[in-house]
């Protein structure tokens, strides 16, 4: 009977034995997306959001001159921005406190029925002077 020889010839023992890591390959990362804080006309409060284009922008946050934040957003993608985040930002009241005449909250309305009773509550959207003067058209329209 033939023995086949072994693949290490070695005694028995403990070696030491290096493996080549490679290390990982490089990403590049990302850095044409910028990211904007302001006050827009409209839109969610304190929550970053996602856009692609200048449309969505007006959809979500509208325009207004109050501020720089619409500038900004146009020039950005007027000169090829792809990507932005955008997080509305306004003066609000402290927790528990009442809202004043300088903080953003959203208007409301209770309508009185008939007999002095609350039928219905109407809410602005969002909070500022947009959502505000869609609720005065409503509540305050020709025949309401």
């Amino acid at each position: 009977m033939r023995m086949r020889p072994s693949a290490d010839p070695r005694a028995p023992g403990i070696y030491q034995s290096f493996d080549s890591v490679a290390p990982p390959p490089l990403t590049i990362a990302n850095t044409r997306i910028a990211g904007f804080a302001g006050i827009t006309q409209k839109g969610p409060m304190n929550v970053p959001t996602r856009l692609r284009n200048w449309d969505e922008f007006l959809e979500t946050f509208g325009y207004t001159t109050e501020g720089f934040t619409s500038d900004a957003v146009y020039g950005y993608f007027q000169n090829g921005g792809t990507d932005c985040w955008i997080n509305r930002v306004a003066h609000t009241p402290k927790e528990g406190a009442e809202a004043g005449p300088e903080h953003a909250h959203c208007a409301a309305h209770i309508q009185i029925d008939d007999w002095s009773k609350p039928s219905l509550k109407i809410r602005a959207l969002n909070e500022g002077g947009w959502g505000n003067s869609i609720w005065f058209r409503c509540v305050h329209a020709p025949g309401a």
